[in-house]
């Protein structure tokens, strides 16, 4: 088996490349969250529907269920349940 040490500087570009990715992933669900918040369902919507996430995914869903933002639509609704629960959530 071939062993490989990582160097400091590559170990520490890639924990900042991980947070990175992990603030930026999150910032559409803060987006979603906000507008939700405020009752600004529509922004809400599209901010939830630039983020592919599981938790975007769910809220999407909930919104189409209660009908926040979009009409209200059941079938749509699970369909974004079911992604959201096929992508791990």
């Amino acid at each position: 088996m071939l062993s490989m040490k990582l160097s400091p500087i590559f170990s520490l570009f890639a924990v900042i490349g991980c947070f990175g990715c992990l603030l930026v992933s999150c910032a559409g669900q803060n987006a979603g969250l906000a507008a939700y918040r405020k009752g600004d369902y529509v922004s809400a919507v599209r901010e939830y529907g630039r983020e592919d996430s599981p938790s975007s995914n769910f809220a999407i869903g909930v919104m189409h269920y209660k009908g926040q933002g979009v009409p209200r639509d059941m079938k749509k609704a699970a369909l974004y349940f079911r992604k959201a629960a096929e992508e791990g959530t």
